[in-house]
This record gives structure tokens, sequence and C-alpha cells, in this order.
């Protein structure tokens, strides 16, 4: 596990969802417990103020992990939030196509373990998700993967793609200009098992609850 491996001192602790995976209990971004209260519900980040918000309420010394998924990927989702958990890094910020999908992936959490649940916000960002060009790319503009039923219009992954690195960008805008670049953020794209997602294509995916791990599914540093 790179990304793991990096924090120092690990303290073996027993966990029934990954019982092998270490706590960092020493590390000194260990953030378990620390972070500002944050509402755990679904937020929209198209604007300035909003995307502020989420920083100062999810962020831990600077650094931020994001990961992003649509309605397929919902059980990628989980599995990150909860081995972030685990390993006492709870300043990660999940990120996807809309509302609706932020609910979904927050319902099946609170059926995995209600403690996260209870502290795991969701975050998506409409405005550059309903730009006029995505008409021309499956489900069109302001498509939502959790809201998608029809095979024939499915959601575009480069839609999510593309809300990843403007919110990206935007984040990394958040830090005073003689600061650059000391914010650090991890960031990670959980894909599909289709590249072209709809709420029909993946409703046997959703109780997949153990699906590819965080640290072997691309996870980098930026």
């Amino acid at each position: 596990a790179p990304y793991l491996t990096r924090r120092s001192m690990a303290t073996v602790g027993p966990n029934e969802h990954f019982p092998s995976l270490p706590t960092f209990l020493h590390s000194s971004y260990y953030s378990l417990g620390k972070l500002s209260s944050a509402p755990a519900a679904s937020h929209d980040v198209s604007g300035e103020a909003a995307l502020a918000a989420a920083v100062h309420e999810r962020s831990f010394k600077g650094e931020l992990i994001v990961f992003s998924f649509n309605f397929c990927a919902i059980p990628e989702a989980i599995n990150a939030a909860l081995m972030l958990r685990q390993a006492g890094f709870a300043h990660f910020m999940p990120l996807s196509d809309g509302r609706a999908t932020c609910e979904a992936m927050r319902q099946q959490l609170a059926r995995a373990d209600a403690e996260a649940h209870a502290s795991t916000p969701c975050y998506f960002a409409s405005a550059p998700n309903s730009l006029g060009g995505w008409a021309s790319w499956g489900g069109g503009a302001g498509c939502v993967s959790a809201e998608q039923v029809s095979p024939a219009r499915p959601c575009a992954v480069e839609q999510l793609w593309y809300v990843r690195y403007a919110v990206a960008a935007r984040l990394l805008r958040q830090a005073p200009r003689d600061q650059r670049p000391a914010p650090h953020w991890s960031s990670a794209l959980f894909m599909p098992r289709t590249q072209r997602c709809t709420h029909s294509s993946c409703l046997d995916q959703r109780s997949h609850q153990h699906a590819v791990a965080l640290t072997g599914r691309g996870e980098r540093r930026v």
C-alpha cells in the first residue's frame, strides 16, 4: 500500500471491516475525531463560499484527500471511506456527479457503518456538470448517474472526470499565493465496471461492498 506506508508508526487495532488494515495512531496526520463539525449531508460546492466551507470542515493540516465516484462506483466509495477511517485519516472529501448519487452512497454507508455515516458528508458540483456542451455527451448537461434509468441515455464518465478536475483546480486556488503549493491533496477516481453508467446498469452492484481497495486502484499523490 504505497499511500499508507508514507504514514509513520502504525498501531494495528481490530476492525470489523478491515481487520488487517493498520491504524496510524501516531501519525501527525491522524485526523479521526479532530475535524471541524460538518453536517453529514450532501453539499453542492459550485460556489466559492461552499467550497471554502468544505475545505475548512474536511481538511487537516493543509491536506485533503479527494475521491470521486458515480452511482456504479458507490461500493468503491464506501470502501474508501471505511478504509481511510480505519487508518485514522478522516480528512477526505467524497465527490460525486450529483445530489442523488451522494444520497445513494450515504444510504448504503448507513447500512455498512452507522458511525461513519453520521460523520461523512458528500459533495458534488452542479455547475461544471451542467455546461451546455454536455448535450453532445451521453445523458447531457446535468446528468446524474443515480437518476438515469434509461440505458439509451447514460451519463458519460467524462463528466465526472471534468467535475473532479474543475473542483481540484479550485481547491488549489484556496491557498494563499505565498503558500502555494503548500497544501497537499490526494485524488482518486473510482471507475465503474462500465464506462457509461445508469441506475439500471449497476443495480446489481449496489450490494457489492467488498470492492477493490483504495490503495490498489490508482490512488496518487499530487
